[in-house]
């Protein structure tokens, strides 16, 4: 506790606890590491065949993409469910089906950083899981590209695509669930090539814990599963066994739902605090209106949206080389092809499953996971081209993908500068204290009603916005 103290990473006082337990616990462990277990550490890194070009250029990942999220970032609350995934983040709160236990749970560790409003820390904690997400995307690119500089390029092109970019900059569930999708499919293949069960339940593990961060994960769930099915002859039971175990063990993290419903949080959705109410939010039963419709016609303009987007999301040279990337995986790997379009499929499928009245603009960001394979895809067409091409030539190529993506500076409709440009709505100006969302092209307000954050936030900016707030009400 004394290292921990000593580094910053555990609070003062009696009452002492780790303010971020996985960081904690590595400064435990590097603290109790003698000089020559540290040196014999940094040797066995040494030896790793291009492990300083890799450890660098996954950090330029992790920079380059922080420190422009960082200068873009919306400041204060932003449009749609900013406000209640902040309050959640900020008081441990239950916001709305499906409940969002992880992003409520790690983003409460951002949440108590010592500076800014708390509407920036919940806007940080997307910052980062969007940069660690990129980081992983690097490690996943190169491992088929055999590049560094090509893995850096498509880690670019998604980072500062249209979608993944504007949901960087706001509290967002969905650019940890592109983090926890590349999580699982590098363990996949790691598995795939040593044969480790560790690896095996460890992938399982984080299945399990990304479903409680989002649903949508289900299509990078369809990676797994079409690796472990081609290999279904070779495993034993007790493994699918074991598997299964620790991928309930990251479910696990949906008993935060009703423990904190029973008890009374600042925002409590559905008070799932019941079995019969524990069901109906994992269920998301009040948007069962929109599911299993029969009229296919929005369907269909849905799915073809979304395929549209391919084109446009990481830039046109991206896509026409996952094009050819998918013919050198017809030819070399159909296993890695059937397993990419396996993901797309289920994510086209889940997404237009939920169709509701004016959901076509927001359709994008569910589908990130197939933006994702098409950056794959593009990886084995690089390396294809790799040796086929002039090195200045592929040089070039290499910054068409990397740069094409230009998306306009975020225009953050945050209420203050809603209110400086004059707009209204019904004749009522914008409430001071308002929070502003949007349904298709019509902007609708809503006075405050989710930052009552009553023993939490007890001073300071926060403290006398929550005191603005009035009582805590539903949402229709």
């Amino acid at each position: 506790m004394v290292v921990g103290c000593r580094l910053g990473l555990v609070q003062r006082g009696p009452c002492a606890r780790p303010l971020f337990p996985p960081v904690a616990g590595l400064g435990v462990i590097w603290s109790g590491m003698t000089n020559r277990d540290r040196m014999n550490l940094f040797r066995y890194l040494a030896k790793r065949e291009g492990w300083t070009e890799r450890a660098s250029l996954a950090a330029a990942c992790f920079l380059v993409t922080a420190a422009v999220y960082l200068t873009t970032a919306c400041p204060t609350i932003h449009l749609g469910d900013s406000g209640e995934l902040a309050t959640a983040t900020a008081t441990l709160s239950v916001p709305h089906v499906p409940g969002y236990p992880f992003l409520a749970q790690t983003g409460f560790a951002v949440s108590r950083l010592p500076f800014g409003s708390l509407a920036f820390r919940a806007n940080l904690y997307t910052l980062l899981s969007s940069a660690i997400a990129v980081v992983l995307i690097f490690f996943l690119a190169l491992r088929w590209a055999k590049h560094h500089a090509a893995a850096f390029a498509v880690a670019m092109a998604f980072a500062f695509g249209q979608t993944f970019f504007e949901q960087s900059l706001k509290i967002r569930a969905y650019p940890m669930g592109v983090a926890f999708a590349a999580a699982i499919i590098l363990l996949t293949e790691s598995w795939k090539k040593s044969g480790d069960r560790r690896l095996l339940f460890l992938m399982a593990f984080l299945t399990g814990l990304g479903l409680t961060n989002h649903q949508i994960l289900l299509a990078a769930a369809m990676w797994p599963v079409v690796a472990f099915l081609r290999r279904i002859k070779k495993q034993r039971l007790s493994d699918l066994a074991i598997a299964l175990l620790f991928a309930f063990i990251g479910l696990a993290a949906y008993a935060y739902l009703p423990l904190r419903a029973g008890a009374d949080p600042v925002l409590n959705w559905g008070e799932p605090d019941s079995w019969t109410r524990f069901i109906e939010a994992l269920t998301q039963k009040q948007y069962a209106h929109k599911m299993l419709s029969t009229d296919f016609a929005p369907k269909f303009k849905m799915a073809g949206i979304i395929l549209k987007s391919f084109a446009v999301e990481t830039g046109p040279a991206v896509f026409i080389l996952a094009f050819g990337g998918a013919m050198v995986l017809w030819r070399r790997n159909r296993e890695i092809l059937v397993a990419g379009l396996a993901v797309i499929a289920v994510n086209i499928a889940l997404r237009v499953n939920y169709i509701g009245k004016d959901e076509f603009h927001q359709v994008l960001r569910y589908t990130m996971a197939s933006t994702l394979m098409v950056a794959v895809f593009a990886c084995f067409a690089l390396r294809a081209l790799r040796d086929r091409v002039p090195p200045q030539l592929f040089l070039v190529l290499l910054a068409l993908v990397a740069a094409y993506p230009r998306p306009q500076r975020a225009r953050e409709r945050s209420v203050p500068s809603l209110r400086r440009r004059g707009l209204r709505q019904g004749g009522a100006g914008v409430p001071r204290t308002g929070l502003c969302a949007r349904r298709g092209r019509r902007q609708q307000y809503f006075s405050a009603v989710v930052l009552r954050a009553r023993r939490t936030l007890s001073r300071g900016r926060d403290a006398a916005a929550a005191r603005r707030h009035g009582k805590r009400v539903g949402f229709a």
